[in-house]
Formats: structure tokens, sequence, C-alpha cells
């Protein structure tokens, strides 16, 4: 953290691009050669009204807005496939298949979403006589 704006850094960086020694510079407005040489490897070149620009927040930041669609379009095929409460894991199955009906996204997306292993998904359950009599149960 240093005590001075942005503005007066670059003034700082345009005086010695002047011609005035960086001893004098940081003897005259109090900083060490450290910091100066830190604010030059910082700056690169920038002229005082490029510095306001950059204090000033990016707008349209691409990251955090394409975080936010993945967050809606998450709780949106979870609204689709569960609606109120947590299904069985063969409601689950029904569910992805839902959310990806529903909805376009992946397989391992929508896996997530429900909370399965992708093994669990691939491997399609053998109806056996044992079953059938545990279902019967």
């Amino acid at each position: 953290m240093t005590r001075f704006a942005g503005q007066q850094i670059i003034g700082f960086l345009n005086e010695a691009e002047a011609g005035i020694p960086v001893k004098e510079l940081c003897r005259t407005h109090g900083f060490g050669d450290a910091a100066f040489c830190g604010w030059r490897s910082e700056s690169g070149g920038l002229q005082v009204n490029e510095g306001r620009r950059l204090r000033e927040p990016e707008f349209g930041n691409a990251k955090l807005k394409k975080r936010l669609a993945e967050a809606h379009l998450d709780v949106e095929a979870l609204k689709v496939a569960f609606g109120a409460k947590t299904p069985a894991p063969q409601a689950k199955r029904q569910a992805v298949e839902r959310m990806r009906q529903g909805l376009s996204i992946s397989k391992c997306r929508a896996w997530g979403l429900a909370g399965l292993a992708r093994t669990t998904m691939r491997r399609e359950v053998a109806e056996t006589a044992q079953n059938e009599a545990l279902k019967v149960l």
C-alpha cells in the first residue's frame, strides 16, 4: 500500500522521464528507490490520463458475467429437474434426463448438479429375478 495516489506516482515517473535524477525525486518527495523501481515496473509507461482509467473498475468483466450466467443456468436446471425435494437415485437419473431435454447442458454438468457419479449414469441396471422379488416386498 502506498500513500501516494496513482496520478502522483505517474507524475513522479514522468518527472524521471523528463530528466530529473531518481535519487533527487526520492529525496524531494519522500519515497525510496525500491518504491520508485516498483512503480516503474508496474506502470509500463502510462501517462496521467491513462492512470485515471486504471482506477475505474472495468465495465463488463467477462469472467464474472460468465460465472453468473452459469450459476443461473444451474439453478434453473435444478428447478426443472427436482422441484422442491431431493429424490432417490433412480429419480435423480430421470431428473438428469429432464435437465438435458429441458435445457441444453452437458451430461457431466447435469450429473454434477444432480449429485450423481458419472459411472452410475453409464451403467444400466439389469433387471433380475432377485431384483423383481425385492420390488414386490
